[in-house]
């Protein structure tokens, strides 16, 4: 009996406990709340600046897109010190903005904000341009419902990891004029002593067809261009702001992504039906939206005494996009946005990408562009959009824009999901036949988030008789630096490294070969070797596994260690490759890497 009234109060005590602390957490929930109310706590984006891996008191700037019908294409809506490292963006600076987007329809699509951090260090600046998207309907919800709020003060969190810019000059430089307009709701504080962005303009466009994919089919093949294929899951497609930019007299242009700006549903799909079999010559597909131009240039002192530098950022993104999809067999229109390049005197590049077959009758070509492993890394997207030729297209080059400049700027395309498959092209015949399929891409190098130079691919495609071509290649290797171990002898297994054998400078990876790999010693003695044979087929596929696969080394644990890291030479060559029927031929090239054997037990 006695034990019986011990567990029962026991359990009693358990009970109340639990009690106590839903009590708390709801007292806890409510005072929240209530904070929220009262406006002593309110929701925000957080935003971390670092510089070499440390927080840093950064100026941070906050430039939210507008939707359709506006002239302007963003507006700064917040600025502040980032105090600790740590700048908070607070939602409501957004409200009127995300209630308009809503209003729209937008409500449920990711519509832009861009963020901007800029440190001054001496002579220098650092800064870090980045986009990323926001729910209007989400974030209205998470401001109108307290306890929501409460739930969200760390709404977002965003690390800016800034970048080198150029000195900051000690003579003025000429300013360019800025309509007061584009600062409208720029809040105080000022800029401390120090650099911020000045947005000198922006502008949009009116609605119009942007086209997610098209192709140009001269050959004898036919088949079909199909977008946001295959959908097994709820996936999401991100559009990808682009930026070039100059510092000083030099008209050198570096040319980057710089985070979303854009993001709608992938649960949607179209076809189009193409080739001599349907009495076309090609189609394109495509979405319904707006493209937003801005220009910035680099200021630097107090906002009462600035001093503008020759330091600028010009940037092309899609602004707003609607999420259905759209076929249209007049290639006029494509046709009409290539021609922009010409009036710079540049051309769009074109990539032999692949040798279609059809064995008549049967299946035929057929290669799905995915965010498989082959076009993760080390670029991290799928293919890009021409939005700055659009925008020349619909609404001229602003004033003081370099034209070059603009037509290379362009929109990349991400998928959220591994088994989503963006782009799908099928050719195929009744008889035998084949033809060479080649890929866009812009006549302009961009820069990786690592320094990597390449040429970014538009999913635009020619397929045309057979004919005889080649092209360069390049290899980008990638795999740990530093490799840690007792004693060689497979006590750790295997060390993986990827090669990625590039097609003229595009993350398009080739459609066959081998690759070669060699390790040596620091005396320069060979200390393993292997080959990778990469899949190759006219059809675009090998057992299901689409072709342009980079190539996977497995290195055995053959590594003697050191405290200090023994260092070994990695050493990869790509021997080159001929399609079966002999139409294009890759060449050769190689890559290496230092690897770093340290001794850990």
């Amino acid at each position: 009996m006695v034990f019986r009234c011990l567990f029962l109060f026991v359990v009693a005590g358990l009970v109340d406990a639990a009690k106590a602390l839903a009590a708390a957490a709801a007292v806890s929930a409510l005072l929240a709340a209530l904070a929220v109310l009262s406006g002593s706590a309110a929701p925000g984006i957080s935003v971390a600046a670092y510089l070499n891996g440390s927080p840093v008191p950064a100026f941070v700037q906050a430039f939210a897109a507008l939707p359709p019908s506006h002239r302007r294409a963003l507006v700064e809506i917040w600025n502040g010190t980032a105090t600790y490292g740590t700048a908070k963006i607070p939602l409501a600076a957004l409200a009127d903005i995300a209630r308009e987007w809503a209003e729209k329809g937008y409500g449920q699509n990711g519509v832009g904000l861009e963020i901007i951090a800029t440190y001054v260090n001496g002579n220098k600046t650092y800064y870090k341009m980045l986009f990323i998207t926001y729910k209007p309907k989400d974030l209205i919800d998470t401001l109108e419902n307290p306890l929501l709020a409460a739930s969200r003060l760390n709404y977002a969190t965003v690390r800016l990891d800034l970048e080198t810019g150029a000195p900051i000059a000690s003579g003025a430089a000429h300013p360019r004029p800025a309509s007061t307009a584009t600062n409208a709701q720029a809040p105080t504080p000022p800029a401390p002593p120090g650099c911020w962005w000045e947005l000198i303009g922006s502008s949009q466009t009116q609605q119009t067809q942007i086209p997610i994919t098209w192709i140009f089919d001269t050959s004898s093949l036919s088949g079909t261009l199909s977008a946001y294929s295959q959908q097994t899951t709820s996936a999401v497609i991100n559009f990808l702001a682009s930026a070039g930019f100059i510092f000083g007299a030099s008209a050198a242009v570096n040319y980057r992504f710089i985070g979303a700006s854009a993001q709608t549903s992938a649960a949607y799909f179209e076809m189009a039906f193409v080739g001599p079999a349907y009495g076309n010559e090609g189609a394109y597909i495509y979405q319904v939206g707006t493209i937003g131009l801005a220009e910035f240039q680099l200021y630097c002192g107090t906002y009462d005494r600035p001093q503008p530098q020759d330091q600028y950022a010009y940037e092309a993104f899609i602004d707003a996009v609607a999420g259905n999809l759209y076929v249209s067999y007049d290639l006029s229109y494509i046709s009409s946005i290539l021609a922009q390049y010409n009036y710079t005197g540049s051309s769009i590049l074109y990539a032999p990408f692949d040798e279609a077959h059809a064995s008549g009758g049967g299946p035929g070509y057929k290669y799905p562009f995915s965010s498989i492993q082959s076009y993760n890394q080390p670029f991290g997207l799928i293919g890009t959009i021409p939005v700055g030729a659009i925008a020349a297209r619909l609404i001229g080059v602003p004033e003081g824009w370099p034209a070059y400049l603009l037509l290379n700027l362009v929109a990349g395309m991400q998928a959220s999901d591994t088994q989503v498959s963006i782009i799908g092209l099928g050719l195929s015949s009744s008889t035998p036949a084949y033809a060479d399929v080649f890929a866009a891409a812009v006549p302009a190098p961009y820069t990786s988030s690592t320094g990597y130079s390449y040429f970014p691919y538009i999913l635009g495609f020619n397929a045309t008789p057979p004919g005889h071509y080649s092209s360069t290649t390049s290899t980008y290797l990638t795999g740990p630096v530093y490799v840690y171990g007792c004693a060689a002898g497979g006590s750790n297994g295997y060390y993986t490294y990827t090669a990625y054998v590039q097609i003229g400078g595009t993350p398009l990876l080739v459609p066959g070969g081998t690759v070669y790999a060699y390790l040596y010693d620091q005396n320069g003695n060979l200390v393993w070797s292997g080959q990778v044979t990469l899949p190759s087929s006219d059809y675009g596929t090998v057992n299901g596994v689409p072709m342009h696969q980079p190539a996977v080394i497995d290195i055995p644990d053959v590594f003697n260690y050191g405290p200090f890291g023994t260092p070994y030479t990695l050493y990869v060559y790509y021997a080159g490759y001929t399609t079966p029927y002999g139409t294009i031929e890759y060449g050769p090239s190689s890559a290496q890497m230092t690897i770093y054997a340290v001794y850990r037990c």
